[in-house]
């Protein structure tokens, strides 16, 4: 099957990755890529920047869900609404009777409590998946811009930490079927961006080698971005003289050469992230001056193309 097919036949996606490493793009890429695939889709951004929202020139990112094209809208998760939102919901306590400003409520129960804010990160995905629009389920896709590799598997985990804190109970109850719904193979799974370098792929092992002994949400592909190409004629270009060009060669000798050197510096780890296990999609590095969303209609395309190829 190919792998986006595979990717797409669950409903919610995590995207994760060191830092630097193009994390937000491939997760807003992904996003678009469903909503052409006809699925409504929901692009969730837990660190509240609003990157993901800014590659679909989709303006500031709220709580509340907002649309960003056909089939596609998105939302930057915050921690203390979250908290509003499940002391609204899941314990139906009336906003008169509720603890603020909630804010500094939050912060003092994050503090009391470890992990709690992993838990209402988890909580909002799941609560999002469950959501009804007509009778229906009101997404066909969940794409997540999760946290960073080295902090996603605690994110995952939130539900089962709550847990294994908690014996019986409401709230044990209902983290019950958050850890069911992230953690089961047909519904989520796990995308993991690395950049063909050392550090970038030596997180990515460390972490697909995590995962199975953590929680059982699948790791289903690797995104390698920035990708250089070797030049299939480069010593044919190396040979070009100033007559022939019409002007001095330097600058184009000098461009040659540092491709070249690219290249050849991101081939083992290529290699590397190809012996990893799970399939690997490239994405060749583009030269972009400012991210808009023909940057992001680009990247999802070379998804596309590599997913064909491979």
């Amino acid at each position: 099957m190919p792998v986006l097919d595979d990717l797409f036949s669950r409903r919610i996606v995590f995207v994760t990755g060191k830092g630097g490493v193009g994390k937000s793009t491939i997760a807003a890429a992904l996003a678009l890529e469903g909503a052409q695939r006809g699925r409504r889709t929901l692009l969730i951004d837990v660190e509240a920047k609003g990157d993901a929202a800014r590659f679909l020139d989709s303006g500031p990112p709220g709580y509340a869900a907002k649309q960003a094209g056909d089939g596609l809208w998105h939302l930057a998760l915050d921690p203390a609404e979250a908290l509003d939102e499940y002391l609204r919901v899941g314990l139906k306590i009336p906003r008169m009777y509720r603890i603020g400003p909630l804010h500094k409520v939050f912060d003092f129960i994050a503090t009391a409590a470890p992990g709690i804010r992993e838990v209402l990160i988890a909580g909002k995905v799941g609560f999002e998946e469950r959501a009804v629009r007509d009778g229906a389920k009101r997404w066909d896709l969940i794409v997540v811009d999760a946290a960073p590799s080295g902090q996603v598997l605690s994110h995952l985990r939130g539900p089962r930490t709550l847990q294994e804190l908690v014996g019986v109970g409401l709230i044990r109850n209902q983290t019950e079927w958050v850890r069911v719904v992230l953690e089961d193979p047909a519904v989520s799974g796990i995308v993991v961006v690395s950049l063909a370098e050392e550090m970038p792929v030596a997180e990515t092992a460390e972490l697909i080698e995590q995962v199975p002994t953590q929680v059982d949400t699948p790791v289903l592909a690797v995104v390698a971005n920035r990708i250089v190409e070797p030049l299939a004629h480069a010593s044919a270009l190396s040979g070009i003289t100033p007559d022939i060009l019409g002007a001095p060669t330097g600058a184009l000798q000098d461009a040659v050469a540092l491709r070249s050197r690219l290249a050849a510096n991101q081939a083992p780890m290529r290699d590397r992230l190809r012996s990893l296990g799970p399939p690997v999609l490239e994405v060749p590095l583009m030269p972009v001056s400012r991210h808009t969303l023909s940057v992001t209609r680009s990247v999802s395309d070379a998804l596309r193309e590599a997913d064909v190829a491979g």
